[in-house]
């Protein structure tokens, strides 16, 4: 099992959606940046990329909750980019990026689950930010009697 902490707090889509336009692609390289670099040093202290399938949760601590059917993934979804493509190398193939804590893309055909909560801070400062953990799960439809 791996356990990761992004720090600061996520935006909504809908705030972003407000952002001018290279307003909101500084923020998108921002967070997939933070991600991959969280991800990286995950990877550097010895945790081992998810090369089959697993189990990928995302818990988003921010000061304010998202609607949890469509706002809270798809503001966590340059956080997943983040542990899925390489931030610093970005033409690399599906699969050949060394760094990466799941190697095997976030598309539909990927052998991970996602899945999403969130809670707030408290009004305490520095809480936000995404606790990841990624865990892996025995093969689906296999042998057995």
């Amino acid at each position: 099992m791996i356990d990761l902490f992004i720090p600061g707090e996520v935006p909504s889509p809908n705030a972003i959606l407000a952002m001018p336009l290279r307003q909101r692609m500084r923020v998108k390289r921002a967070m997939r940046e933070r991600a991959f670099y969280v991800g990286l040093k995950a990877r550097r202290e010895g945790a081992e990329p998810a090369r089959g399938p697993a189990d990928v949760h995302f818990h988003a601590v921010r000061s304010r909750r998202l609607d949890p059917s469509i706002n809270l993934p798809a503001s966590l979804k340059w956080i997943q980019d983040g542990l899925s493509t390489c931030a610093h190398r970005p033409t690399h193939a599906r699969g050949t990026c060394p760094d990466l804590l799941l190697p095997l893309g976030d598309g539909i055909t990927s052998p991970y689950r996602f899945r999403f909560d969130q809670s707030t801070t408290g009004g305490v400062r520095g809480r936000a930010g995404v606790h990841v953990t990624i865990t892996a799960r025995a093969a689906e439809g296999g042998g057995g009697t």
